[in-house]
């Protein structure tokens, strides 16, 4: 089959030019058609229809999306994305270029929208430009494994496929607390982080921690996380021993935070 790419070096000299450009020009990108061994029209046609049926809902709620929200559109939209792409042959899903091309490509205003700036088209990274190696600041690809993720999840617990855990919102969350760690490897302690989340256990309000705290929790908490994980097996971990690990870790992380508050007020005279 034939499957569209955009290289590393073409990816950054089109970001270049359009920057340079700021849209006043319509400036495309070098796509290049490249062989896969396997045979999958039929996957290709379904890659069409999920990727129109995409940017049709995105265009659709756009108007009804407020900035603060946009991670909350791209938890509802990474399952239409991993429906699409997951027909695909692991030659084409393995080529960092296919995954530059959906974002340069077919999912471009998305991109813009989710990790720009009023419109100002976000660093490279979102686009899978910044190196030769993809991150999970590519969004096409962080949206995917998003997909994969939730369904390992509901896999795990015996639940029948779903996509409840990928809808989660909480843009610092999946950043810091997910991708830019392995616990993206262990859905079930993905699942018992956003359970405390959802029960508000991060907000330094519960704590008569300042709001300015937050951050610091957040941090503590990823920290002493990965502390725990030279000493655990995080996938091997049940549903209840992930909860506990939570539980154990965000006391341990808000006492730690509730001290340093009271040595700062301490210091100046509050």
């Amino acid at each position: 089959m034939l499957y569209p790419a955009i290289s590393l070096t073409s990816a950054q000299a089109f970001l270049v030019e359009r920057r340079i450009e700021n849209g006043l020009r319509n400036v495309e990108p070098d796509v290049e058609e490249r062989t896969c061994g396997e045979s999958a029209e039929r996957a290709v046609d379904f890659l069409r229809v999920g990727l129109e049926l995409f940017n049709a809902t995105f265009n659709q709620r756009l108007s009804s999306v407020s900035a603060r929200n946009r991670d909350q559109l791209e938890g509802q939209l990474s399952p239409v994305l991993y429906t699409a792409l997951i027909g695909l042959p692991a030659g084409v899903l393995s080529d960092r270029d296919f995954w530059r091309y959906l974002a340069l490509c077919e999912m471009f205003d998305f991109v813009v929208w989710r990790d720009g700036d009023d419109g100002a088209l976000p660093a490279n990274g979102s686009f899978g430009a910044s190196g030769s190696r993809l991150h999970t600041d590519t969004v096409p690809m962080r949206m995917f494994n998003r997909g994969s993720l939730a369904l390992r999840y509901a896999s795990q617990l015996g639940l029948e496929p779903n996509f409840e855990l990928a809808e989660f919102s909480g843009s610092e969350m999946w950043k810091s607390h997910i991708w830019r760690t392995l616990n993206w490897q262990a859905p079930l302690l993905v699942g018992a982080i956003f359970e405390a989340d959802k029960r508000d256990d991060f907000k330094v309000q519960k704590y008569q921690l300042r709001a300015d705290k937050s951050q610091e929790l957040l941090r503590e908490f990823v920290k002493r996380l990965k502390k725990q994980r030279s000493n655990l097996i995080f996938e091997s971990l049940s549903r209840e021993d992930c909860e506990q690990l939570v539980s154990e870790q965000l006391n341990q992380s808000i006492q730690f935070v509730q001290r340093r508050q009271a040595l700062e007020d301490n210091q100046a005279g509050r």
